[in-house]
């Protein structure tokens, strides 16, 4: 599924590899892509951001699986940036700029936080690879 400010576009193919996405581009570089983790999906634009619905549902499995320390902190910074994403056309530049280094801020710290149960270890590698999702929340 591919979707932007003036039009939602299912392409139905066989499996989601990269060439999907670059053939339904045709040449065409976004500025911001949103995808789940998927490798093929990472640079087809200038700015990759992961969907937070799938970052909060890793969150979620990880407290589920019993995950008491690391993973709640995480889901609370989460909403936390997901309110600020939502305040975002009111905010000043300067604003979200310091919004954004605090995000980071806290979430080296999460993910530098010894985790204790294997299920926050692996969220923790998994936020490690994603890159830095609260610098582009939204």
């Amino acid at each position: 599924m591919f979707i932007s400010d003036q039009a939602v576009l299912h392409e139905i193919a066989p499996r989601r590899a990269k060439s999907v996405a670059e053939t339904m581009l045709n040449g065409h570089r976004p500025e911001i892509w949103v995808s789940d983790r998927y490798a093929g999906q990472q640079d087809l634009a200038r700015v990759h951001q992961v969907c937070l619905a799938h970052v909060l549902r890793d969150v979620q499995y990880a407290i589920d699986s019993g995950d008491t320390v690391v993973a709640p902190k995480i889901r609370d910074h989460l909403r936390w940036a997901i309110r600020v994403g939502k305040r975002r056309s009111d905010l000043k530049n300067s604003t979200l700029a310091a919004y954004a280094a605090k995000a980071e801020r806290r979430l080296d710290a999460l993910v530098g936080h010894p985790a204790a149960h294997p299920a926050g270890r692996l969220l923790q590698r998994q936020i490690k690879a994603w890159g830095a999702p609260s610098s582009s929340s939204s």
